[in-house]
């Protein structure tokens, strides 16, 4: 709902379609970036500061009339994606001892990405995104405190 939230901005659709192309090139720099940092970072650690960056995200694209608030908000939500998605599927390979939930990643994520915009869709009234913008920060901050548990159980160490 990139655009939706954009074009309710003011911003113009050939506007939008040059932002969304750009997001999508982010997106694969944030796939990549944790390669770059290697294994100097915990796995929980990587999450739950991609969590906060989500929320952060979702607090930018909120802002109402900011073009440069949106800008900064899709570009910053499709780089954790892509982030966060590389650290989730490391933790779920080393947690998945007999390899039975590893091949469901992708289903799981097909799933997310095929529910999340139907839910958001019915929450959506006219141009007011305020119950997607709340239901994706409060995923956002479950999230965090997943992974802090998950690594205070020690089970997402490097």
């Amino acid at each position: 709902f990139v655009e939706r939230i954009g074009v309710s901005r003011g911003i113009a659709r050939d506007t939008l379609g040059t932002i969304v192309a750009i997001c999508l090139i982010v997106s694969a720099f944030g796939s990549l970036a944790p390669i770059l940092a290697g294994g100097r970072y915990s796995r929980g650690g990587m999450l739950f500061a991609g969590s906060l960056a989500t929320l952060v995200a979702m607090c930018l694209l909120a802002l109402p009339g900011s073009t440069r608030g949106f800008v900064a908000g899709a570009l910053l939500f499709n780089f954790v994606w892509g982030w966060a998605t590389v650290y989730l599927a490391a933790i779920i390979a080393l947690a998945d001892s007999s390899g039975r939930f590893l091949p469901l990643i992708g289903g799981a994520m097909s799933i997310g990405a095929t529910v999340g915009p139907a839910l958001s869709g019915m929450l959506i009234r006219g141009s007011d995104f305020t119950a997607v913008f709340m239901l994706c920060g409060a995923a956002a901050i479950v999230s965090a405190l997943l992974a802090v548990a998950a690594e205070r159980r020690g089970s997402v160490a490097h």
